[in-house]
């Protein structure tokens, strides 16, 4: 286990680091092997010998990665239950530039130059909320109070410094900024309030005037046609609402769905995401996402039984259809599509629709705050951590 860790960050890391607890006890760290490039290693705290250990976290640091370190978590234990990273600096305007081609109409010709160029831009951004996913599903799976103080202490210093809550003239950026409402939603679901009541003031604050940004963008519902954009939008100002309990937050992001469902055609197909090429496929799978989070967050969450409807069903059978190899959307396009892999969002939907929270699985998505499990628990609870 050890050699493969090693290797691993021999590829990826300047420096690595696994932490070692004893076996039976991840909540502490004892000790720890150092890794550096040339793969001598070093044993540090009350370590005898590491066969006699576990390892509860792999700890990469790079010099490609903004804020210095990546984390590997092994066996659902705890990375941080001693110690929180220092240096995740607050990103205030989101920098990230368009990757597809811009003389392919359907834009799904991506170049593949400006790809890499985008990923280097978000680094930090998605730096963060890798981390605060990370930290918070930890803190479900194992209740460790230092998890969440170090996902609140971070959330706090990005709150305070108002990051992500400027774009720039990219439309990418503001994409970028959707997503990003979506994550930090959810991930306030699983962690619940702050401790300190002038804190959570604070960072519910930042968390409203994240919401409202995205509204002044998105809320037009003359517009005879939406796309994926408008759907996270909706998922954004959602999530954010019920976290800090914003009714009006949840008014708007309500009416928005319900402009959403009515894009759905009724052989289930989405007209802004047809005509996007043999990506097509992709982007029904995309857009049906935060359309699917946001029932179940209105079912479970609010209580909300008036968002129902039987349009939904069609567009995630669709998307079933494509996952199964059907060529559903192959069909409707003339177009051979991209191959579309199995959702997590839709273990998460079907474990709630069965009443069984505890089959979502451990499957992820950044957008949708991190593990599919850790999510269903806390939806199916009513959202109990608010």
């Amino acid at each position: 286990m050890f050699r493969t860790a090693l290797r691993q960050m021999g590829r990826n890391c300047d420096k690595g680091e696994i932490w070692l607890a004893a076996r039976g006890d991840r909540s502490h760290k004892l000790g720890s092997i150092i890794w550096l490039r040339n793969y001598n290693a070093t044993i540090s705290g009350t370590i005898a010998s590491p066969a006699a250990y576990m390892p509860i976290a792999y700890i990469c640091r790079r010099s490609l990665i903004a804020f210095g370190f990546a984390v590997f978590v092994a066996a659902g234990a705890p990375a941080f239950a001693d110690s929180c990273p220092t240096g995740i600096n607050p990103v205030v305007t989101i920098e990230a530039t368009t990757y597809y081609r811009q003389d392919d109409p359907t834009r799904s010709t991506i170049d593949l130059n400006k790809q890499a160029r985008n990923r280097e831009l978000l680094k930090p951004v998605n730096g963060f909320l890798q981390l605060l996913t990370s930290l918070s599903d930890q803190y479900l799976d194992t209740g460790v109070e230092s998890l969440k103080k170090c996902a609140d202490d971070i959330t706090l210093s990005w709150a305070k410094a108002g990051a992500l809550t400027v774009v720039s003239s990219s439309a990418q950026a503001r994409f970028v900024q959707q997503w990003s409402a979506s994550t930090l939603g959810f991930v306030r679901l699983k962690l619940g309030p702050l401790s300190d009541p002038n804190d959570d003031l604070a960072v519910r604050r930042w968390l409203a005037t994240l919401a409202t940004e995205i509204k002044k963008r998105n809320f037009r519902n003359d517009t005879k046609q939406h796309n994926n954009h408008y759907y996270w939008s909706t998922l954004g100002i959602g999530v954010i609402a019920v976290a800090i309990a914003d009714d009006e937050l949840w008014r708007v992001s309500k009416k928005m769905y319900e402009t959403a469902i009515r894009d759905i055609a009724g052989d289930g197909t989405l007209p802004a995401e047809l005509i996007r090429g043999n990506r097509a496929a992709l982007y029904h799978a995309f857009a049906a996402q935060p359309l699917a989070a946001y029932k179940l967050l209105a079912t479970y969450c609010q209580l909300d039984a008036s968002v129902d409807d039987k349009r939904l069903e069609r567009l995630i059978a669709l998307v079933r259809m494509d996952i199964a190899d059907l060529r559903a959307t192959d069909k409707k396009t003339g177009i051979k599509q991209g191959h579309v892999s199995p959702q997590p969002w839709l273990d998460l939907w079907d474990a709630l629709r069965s009443e069984r929270p505890q089959d979502a699985g451990t499957r992820k998505s950044q957008n949708l705050g991190g593990a599919m499990n850790t999510l269903s628990q806390v939806l199916y609870s009513g959202c109990g951590k608010i």
